[in-house]
């Protein structure tokens, strides 16, 4: 039995949402362990990190798609809806319309005054608070499992036990009767050698697709 085009893509799309939320969920766990404060330097690229990431597998992707908002558990769809608008409105673009309940117009330049006319130009930095980190690393964990089951009932159903040659290879998501597509040996290799010559300047990494 073969998938169809549509189940491939499906599958693919929720490998990569499930690396996504898997990042985050790591980002996540740095922030509150160690901890990293709001005035740390580091806080704000985290949190666009976090807001961006989440947000890719919410934004149409040629060729895959995006998933739906309806499978977001009752309890999050508040703070979903908040990470998508934040994400699109803050961190992924600079939106002027963008109003934030304490911030106000959160995006629009600001200009402070002093006594001797001296003008001081700043922009408000938009930081959530290690609470709401909570709150984004539980929504993500069980993201993450519910894409961890319906990758492994795919892989159970159609990748166990395939008569194919050892090698490398692509889910084909444009044939209607191969489920995968043979790569190119040197490119393979290649891209072998990149990732291993990563993983002994940094560590061992965790697999790029859990």
């Amino acid at each position: 039995m073969q998938p169809t085009i549509n189940e491939k893509k499906i599958f693919v799309l929720r490998i990569h949402a499930s690396y996504a939320f898997s990042t985050v969920a790591d980002i996540c766990e740095q922030i509150l362990n160690k901890p990293i404060p709001a005035k740390d330097p580091l806080y704000h690229p985290l949190m666009v990190a976090i807001y961006t990431t989440y947000g890719r597998p919410f934004t149409k992707s040629w060729g895959f798609g995006k998933l739906p908002n309806d499978f977001i558990p009752d309890e999050f769809k508040v703070l979903h809806s908040e990470l998508i608008t934040q994400r699109d409105k803050l961190y992924a673009h600079v939106d002027k319309d963008m109003d934030h309940i304490d911030y106000g117009p959160a995006n629009e330049l600001r200009v402070t005054v002093s006594s001797d006319s001296r003008c001081q130009l700043w922009t408000q930095p938009f930081q959530p608070s290690h609470q709401q980190v909570k709150d984004i690393f539980r929504l993500v964990s069980q993201l993450h499992q519910k894409m961890k089951y319906w990758t492994d009932e795919f892989v159970e159903k159609y990748m166990h036990e395939m008569e194919v040659s050892p090698g490398d290879y692509l889910v084909n998501t444009e044939s209607e009767t191969e489920l995968l597509q043979k790569r190119d040996t040197g490119q393979a290799n290649r891209e072998r050698i990149h990732v291993n010559h990563v993983a002994s300047l940094y560590g061992t990494p965790k697999a790029p697709h859990p």
